[in-house]
């Protein structure tokens, strides 16, 4: 289980563990809570792309986009 601030999110794998969207929002909600409502999401209303849309998406997709992500807002 991964505490991203205030939202615990169950992150076992960089595969299943993605594919509600849920994970990706509470990532982006870190760094743009003003835009994320994430105390509203509900992981039975997907509205995701199709790289998170597979039952298990692939490992490395994910984690280049993770990537992707920490880059932008870290640097």
């Amino acid at each position: 289980m991964l505490r991203f601030f205030n939202q615990d999110v169950d992150i076992t794998n960089f595969s299943s563990s993605w594919n509600n969207g849920l994970a990706s929002c509470a990532l982006l909600d870190t760094y743009l809570p003003q835009l994320i409502p994430y105390n509203e999401l509900d992981n039975k209303n997907k509205d995701i792309n199709e790289i998170l849309a597979q039952e298990r998406p692939e490992w490395q997709l994910i984690m280049a986009y993770v990537a992707v992500i920490y880059r932008y807002f870290e640097n």
